[in-house]
């Protein structure tokens, strides 16, 4: 049996941070250990004095810590990276919209910032956040989607107190985009904050496509330690929807009400996602298959959206094409974007597959032919390549290649291992003899580097800091590099990158299979 999550949700922080992790650490001590801690709601206040001490490392977080981005321009300057990142040890800021999967299975949407045009874009919540996380959860969940574990957002659904039974005065207008989106997805938990009130609605029935109905329990929080004594920190225990059977999943109370929600005549949403209203109205006896049939069809359709938004599909009108330097029967190399040095590449497959397992053996293998090539290119030049992928926030696999001097190779190791142990990851040896298909499993998180002869491998459990490798080959025991750490202050113009491109292609085309 899949084991259960004991979670903390946190309101309004406002930078009360002494006082919220005060509560935390003592209800860890009382109740716990808690696997997660999330913030909705304005994490920062109007002074960041009480920050400054977690930023520096001389305080820390008891418990790892997810919070949502800013909803006003004046926090902005406390995210330096719209995308997500680190802000203090144990302290991440998930992004602007997304989907995070914890290692034991719970699924987690989240959209940062308010339903506002006259807000800055970091700020703002758009249709586009609402079709991109909607499209990760179905995704995710594939043909027999069922519906996502939590939602997180700071701003209230709009008309989340309709029909509930205990209605409350001057109910907030709240985000109509966020109420589709909770419509469309179907969570059993949604939290969100920024009125500086407490608020359980009564759970409301979810119609699941061609399976029974679930609850959601919306779920407001007041600000931390408010005057009022409202509640601002809420404590759950959770099993992740994926493991629960169905007797577990739509079981009812007694005060649930019908959904608040009506979005009907949503023709784009009918177009391109399961048929949220699609009810079985045929010979309850028929066979699974041909029910499961349908929603393959429906999972299709999800599937085409996603690579049409992908940046790596060829396909794709977001494809950079002119970094392409050659392409296989499967797969391609291109250069990165933002390379670290001028021959940092990557290989790539055709098909939008997301982890090396999934692979077929002919791409896995046309894969290994684009690393021998590159091997054979990096040591006529006196270097080895490092080889790095993570199944890890990347929708796409990709296969990352950095070259660095020969010499530099044990230097290398060591210095994976040394950095992983001050992050807190544990890089581990990978035995020379296991295949990378066996140990890259599609449903567990990992970060993998290869450096000639040194394999090491990371299984994320919680999170992972996206530009692990580049930090470490950019560290000034290596490439010394260290202005090029993130790829997006790496800027180069079309004209550059032609020219690099076609510099490499020429130095690579004695070693290209392809050509």
């Amino acid at each position: 049996m899949a084991e259960q999550l004991k979670i903390l949700v946190c309101g309004d922080v406002e930078g009360k941070f002494k006082k919220l992790f005060t509560r935390v650490d003592n209800i860890t001590k009382k109740s716990g250990p808690f696997d997660y801690l999330f913030c909705v709601g304005n994490f920062f206040g109007s002074s960041d004095e009480e920050f400054s001490p977690y930023k520096s490392g001389e305080l820390k977080s008891p418990i790892s810590t997810y919070v949502l981005g800013p909803n006003d321009a004046t926090f902005l300057k406390h995210y330096p990276e719209v995308n997500g990142c680190e802000l203090a040890h144990n302290i991440t800021y998930l992004g602007k919209r997304g989907v995070f999967n914890t290692n034991s299975g719970l699924t987690i949407a989240y959209v940062s910032g308010v339903e506002n045009s006259k807000l800055s874009k970091e700020c703002q919540i758009t249709e586009d956040d609402i079709d991109r996380v909607r499209t990760a959860c179905i995704k995710s969940q594939q043909a027999t989607y069922r519906g996502t574990d939590i939602l997180l957002t700071s701003q209230w659904p709009a008309g989340i107190t309709d029909l509930g039974k205990n209605s409350i005065s001057n109910p907030p207008k709240g985000s109509v985009l966020l109420a589709k989106l909770a419509y469309q997805i179907k969570p059993r938990y949604h939290f969100f904050a920024l009125e500086k009130r407490h608020y359980e609605r009564p759970p409301y029935k979810n119609q699941i496509p061609g399976f029974g109905d679930h609850i959601t329990r919306p779920i407001a929080l007041a600000n931390v330690a408010n005057e009022n004594k409202e509640k601002w920190l809420y404590a759950m225990n959770v099993k992740p929807l994926k493991y629960m059977r169905d007797y577990e999943l739509y079981q009812l109370t007694t005060d649930t009400t019908e959904c608040p929600f009506s979005f009907e005549d949503d023709v784009k949403h009918q177009q391109y996602f399961y048929d949220m209203n699609y009810r079985d109205r045929g010979d309850k006896n028929r066979k699974r298959k041909n029910r499961n049939e349908e929603f393959e069809l429906r999972k299709q359709k999800v599937m085409n959206v996603s690579q049409d938004d992908c940046w790596f599909c060829l396909a794709s009108p977001k494809f950079e094409k002119h970094l392409v330097v050659s392409i296989g029967e499967e797969s391609y190399l291109t250069l990165a974007k933002g390379g670290l040095v001028a021959d940092h590449v990557m290989i790539l497959p055709i098909a939008h597959y997301r982890v090396y397992s999934e692979m077929p053996k002919s791409l896995r293998d046309e894969i290994e032919q684009f690393k021998k090539s590159l091997t054979l290119y990096c040591k006529s030049r006196g270097k080895v390549p490092v080889f790095f992928d993570r199944n890890f926030k990347t929708p796409h696999y990709q296969m990352q290649v950095i070259p660095i001097p020969s010499k530099l190779t044990a230097a290398a190791r060591d210095l994976f291992m040394d950095l992983a142990e001050e992050k807190g990851l544990s890089l581990t040896e990978v035995p020379s003899t296991a295949k990378l298909e066996d140990i890259s499993t599609s449903d567990s998180s990992y970060f993998y580097v290869e450096i000639g002869e040194y394999r090491l491998m990371h299984s994320i459990k919680k999170f992972f800091p996206l530009q692990f490798a580049r930090e470490v080959l950019a560290n000034e025991r290596l490439l010394n590099l260290q202005d090029r750490i993130e790829w997006r202050n790496c800027p180069t113009s079309r004209e550059e990158e032609e020219d690099i491109l076609k510099t490499f292609r020429n130095d690579f085309s004695s070693y290209d299979f392809t050509a």
